[in-house]
């Protein structure tokens, strides 16, 4: 279990139970066979990107729920893994019949990972051109904010002349931008007093000429907040109806680990492919107990 690259390959392995079917052992044999030969020649089979997304599509069956920024970067991470599997057997078609027959049935949806480019950047963060509204609410962010820092350092320059403030300066207390100043400054000193140091010597002060700012800095940031809320409720909206093809990509990425497992274990113990015949005949030749032999081969 310890060489799967995902929750869903570790399922995988729990779930293995003994066969009696000789199409079934063959068909499973040759999986193996032929990630072992993907691996033994370095091919660029996916081995990145395997992301457990059941909680997000978990999420996703509920009505009018909401994904967060970075569970959608999970989707878009193993849609993206996905792609590249598709390609993988695509440019070597009939090559890897029996791992390509794990994407029977299904095929790669480009619109999954487009909506959420369309919404989120490469870091996951929302981008501005999500919405006019967005678009509207950040200019003024920006503008707001660019006032506040030339407010701040008016402020600071002219306490620090009158030898008011510590070294520290400025800071942030109850989630509002304050300044630094030693507190028996504090009632010569024209604003809201947040809070005061352990050792009672420094008081942080929210200047009376920043309040007003502050505020307005608050109103939009809730706003932008909101409105990335929306912006995602839709992205949800619109990406719920491919719950049922993602929950296939899911169990897909977990029988591409589990077969990735065998093969890596299969090297480590330098197994080979067995013959198996329909007839009850046991036949081994120069055979080795796998666990005895890993546990012995430092020796």
């Amino acid at each position: 279990m310890h060489h799967c690259i995902s929750v869903m390959g570790k399922e995988r392995v729990k779930q293995l139970q003994p066969s009696v079917h000789y199409d079934e052992i063959q068909h499973l044999l040759k999986q193996t066979a032929e990630m072992r030969h993907i691996l033994a020649s370095a091919l660029p089979f996916p081995s990145t990107g395997y992301f457990d997304t059941s909680k997000e599509l978990g999420i996703l069956r509920i009505e009018n729920s909401v994904l967060t920024e970075e569970q959608f970067m999970n989707i878009f991470q193993v849609n993206d893994t996905i792609k590249l599997i598709f390609a993988f057997f695509k440019t070597r078609a009939g090559i890897f019949p029996a791992l390509e027959q794990i994407l029977s049935g299904t095929v790669y949806e480009p619109s999954i990972n487009k909506e959420i480019e369309n919404v989120l950047d490469e870091n996951g963060v929302v981008k501005t051109s999500a919405s006019p509204e967005l678009t509207r609410i950040r200019r003024s962010l920006q503008r707001s904010r660019v006032e506040a820092d030339r407010v701040y350092a008016s402020v600071i320059q002219k306490y620090r002349k009158l030898g008011w403030t510590t070294e520290s300066e400025e800071s942030s207390r109850n989630g509002r931008r304050v300044i630094a100043i030693f507190a028996e400054q504090k009632r010569a000193a024209k604003g809201v007093i947040h809070d005061t140091s352990a050792t009672g010597k420094t008081a942080f002060l929210e200047p009376e000429e920043t309040i007003g700012l502050n505020n307005l800095v608050a109103s939009l940031e809730q706003e932008e907040r909101l409105e990335i809320i929306r912006i995602l409720r839709e992205l949800s909206t619109t990406i719920r109806k491919y719950v049922p093809l993602m929950q296939s990509y899911r169990s897909q990425l977990g029988l591409f680990d589990l077969n990735y497992a065998k093969s890596v274990y299969a090297i480590e113990i330098d197994g080979r492919l067995p013959h198996v015949v329909k007839e009850p005949v046991i036949s081994l030749k120069m055979a080795r107990h796998p666990l005895l032999f890993l546990h012995n081969k430092q020796q």
